[in-house]
């Protein structure tokens, strides 16, 4: 075979495999994002959030599990869309069944910490305002089973704080990065520095008040917890030499877990990202993890 039908015949193989590879990639459904908002009585305003909806979602009669997505220090709802393809990557993992199809909520913490403070009572508007609005707008399975809540970094923090507080609504948590710190320690410099330098200090107070500090810990939640008899899961990973959040304070967490026979999946991994470079794969795995307990309607 001369060079020229060489060039033909691997133009030729090429362009079917090419083809092969669209139609297939166009055979799997495709969900979609939205960005909605509703009035928050806790907050007073008009309060924004993105939400996936699966594919098939409308033209499907059927109820969906539903998972909360908790943005980290800095970031907004689309930062998820803008830095980690986060519709891509649900796409993916419901196509190949990883994931059952969901309804998944990424709600706007703003720099909040997650919780109630003079300015910004966050904690209740998710417990009293957002998780009631969503049951209510979306066809939701009403089960502890098919609720998932979970975070990066500040949005960690958050996430294991509504698990732990409310182990009736959720079975699964996962926490990515989480900037979390035990009850007794004192606040960390580092973190206080960087809460002056983003304007959150009216959280704890300037000086971090300890009390204020010790109320929001998730010590003081897990001790609440300890009295539940809903049992919950949770998956944990971070970089080993992470830069931002201490790796001493993610061991100290998942060493109470491990004391207080709460299930637990850690996944340490050799990195000292506390970035997208990290947490675009870390919240594949997760959502991996919370596919294996999600439970969708039969």
């Amino acid at each position: 075979m001369n060079t020229f039908w060489k060039k033909i015949s691997g133009f030729l193989i090429f362009s079917v495999l090419l083809f092969i590879h669209v139609e297939i990639n166009s055979s799997e459904q495709q969900g979609k994002v939205a960005f909605e908002s509703f009035y928050s009585n806790q907050l007073k305003k008009e309060w924004d959030y993105m939400v996936y909806y699966p594919p098939a979602y409308e033209k499907s009669n059927k109820k969906f599990p539903v998972i909360y997505i908790l943005h980290g220090m800095t970031h907004s709802p689309k930062s998820w869309e803008k830095s980690a393809k986060i519709s891509k990557r649900l796409n993916k993992l419901i196509n190949n069944k990883s994931l059952p199809p969901s309804i998944v909520i990424f709600p706007n913490g703003y720099s909040s910490w997650y919780v109630d403070s003079p300015s910004c009572n966050m904690y209740s508007a998710f417990t009293k305002d957002l998780f009631p609005y969503i049951e209510n707008k979306f066809p939701l399975i009403n089960h502890r089973e098919s609720r998932a809540i979970g975070g990066l970094s500040m949005g960690g923090h958050g996430a294991l704080l509504f698990t732990l507080g409310n182990p009736a609504y959720f079975a699964t948590s996962f926490l990515l990065s989480p900037s979390v710190t035990k009850l007794g320690k004192n606040p960390p410099n580092i973190l206080h520095t960087f809460m002056k330098i983003k304007k959150t200090t009216h959280i704890y107070g300037s000086p971090i008040s300890q009390e204020k500090w010790d109320e929001y810990s998730y010590h003081h939640f897990l001790s609440s917890y300890l009295k539940q008899t809903n049992k919950v899961r949770f998956y944990l990973t971070t970089g080993d030499i992470d830069v931002v959040t201490p790796l001493r304070d993610t061991r100290d967490l998942v060493e109470d877990l491990k004391t207080n026979n709460i299930d637990y999946t850690y996944k340490k991994i050799r990195s000292r990202d506390h970035s997208w470079l990290f947490w675009r794969k870390a919240t594949e795995r997760a959502l991996i993890y919370v596919g294996k307990y999600l439970k969708e309607e039969k």
